[in-house]
């Protein structure tokens, strides 16, 4: 028999209502009950909030009923954020199952990761989230042959690296692919002059290209061609995510775009908002606003207040979401600052997130900041 989260799932991803969603409501109750079950960290985490549920689904403590509509999930606190997740939990603390199909981390170097560990369920609930989103863009392609350029890591144990090659199921026929940051003496470097040679060949090869991975590695790589006089006319795609600063400079999105297009000849350049932590992807429309998929709800956290925002008022980007089956992250604050948006132009239904950037003092780095180090 499907769950409830599963059929949440199987739904089209941008046509339903943000505030009033009965399957997703239940699917998050579900989400809770196994996590909550299973996990003696989280369930511990819950009752210091003074809360205490049962498998009859009641809690209690008289202040809280039941989840009876969407609104009570941002009351509840029950979230977990990234810094905890980052900085202090063993994995063992949040992870629920035995099973391990694949092991993520979201850094690459010294920093401290989050390791999410994924079994067979979300894993393939992963895929489904993933390829229901990009299809409603028209970003899938199973009828082609490509080639792939992954402008990241070729360790797949790395999240963004994961996550890139994960997207190479948009498009499964494929007929070579490169990694531009290769591994050498157990340290990574970027490899310019590869990359570079790749880019002739699959010129010549005359097949559609897909390009994923961090962007400034696409415009330190775009700057060279620029130096050689070099110009190409791909049939693609550009699917960038994560790392818009070099090293020296921030790069503009608009002018990345543009640099993209004269250089690669490719004139759809999506960005793509994610983490480790919540694997649900935040992609660009045609008027470029990141939409937030039926899987998923956003708002923002006041961190002076303790209090979720109304959801036009800015603060950190923090996420409900129902698909994991292996570990406790079905209620995230993350360290990213923005806002919501309604009534993009493309018409969906669905609002969208507005990013503004990375809150506090020092880098709660991810593998997007460690891997500009090999710019330096």
């Amino acid at each position: 028999m499907k769950s409830v989260i599963d059929e949440l799932i199987d739904q089209k991803p941008f046509d339903y209502d943000y505030d009033d969603d009965d399957l997703f409501l239940k699917s998050m109750e579900e989400c809770f009950h196994i996590q909550y079950s299973k996990s003696r960290f989280y369930r511990k985490f819950v009752e210091i909030k003074g809360f205490r549920y049962f498998d009859k689904k009641q809690f209690s403590d008289q202040s809280v009923a039941s989840f009876e509509k969407i609104e009570n999930l941002w009351d509840y606190r029950l979230f977990i954020s990234v810094y905890v997740l980052k900085e202090f939990v063993n994995v063992a603390d949040f992870q629920i199952t035995d099973e391990v199909e694949v092991e993520i981390f979201s850094s690459g170097t010294s920093s401290k990761a989050s390791r999410m560990v994924l079994d067979k369920l979300t894993l393939e609930r992963i895929k489904r989230i993933v390829f229901n989103v990009y299809e409603d863009y028209g970003l899938t392609d199973i009828k082609n042959e490509h080639n792939y350029l992954f402008f990241t890591y070729e360790d797949l144990s790395f999240g963004t690296a994961f996550s890139d090659e994960l997207l190479s199921s948009l498009a499964p026929k494929i007929r070579d692919k490169f990694f531009v940051l290769k591994r050498r003496n157990g340290d990574f470097y970027f490899d310019l002059e590869g990359t570079i040679k790749k880019l002739i060949e699959y010129q010549e090869s005359s097949l559609k290209l897909r390009i994923l991975g961090f962007p400034a590695y696409i415009y330190y790589t775009i700057q060279e061609l620029k130096r050689r006089n070099l110009k190409f006319k791909f049939d693609g795609v550009v699917l960038p995510g994560g790392g818009w600063k070099t090293h020296k400079q921030e790069i503009s999105i608009s002018e990345f775009r543009n640099l993209v297009y004269e250089y690669l000849g490719i004139d759809k350049v999506r960005d793509l908002y994610g983490m480790v932590e919540h694997g649900v992807p935040y992609v660009e429309c045609e008027y470029y606003n990141k939409h937030i998929p039926r899987y998923s709800r956003i708002r923002t956290f006041n961190p002076f207040t303790k209090e979720f925002n109304d959801y036009s008022k800015v603060g950190l980007i923090s996420f409900l979401t129902p698909y994991a089956n292996s570990y406790t992250i079905g209620f995230v604050i993350s360290s990213d600052v923005g806002f919501i948006g309604f009534d993009c132009k493309c018409g969906r239904k669905a609002p969208y997130v507005v990013l503004l950037g990375r809150a506090g003092v020092t880098k709660l780095r991810g593998c997007a900041i460690s891997a500009l180090e090999f710019l330096k």
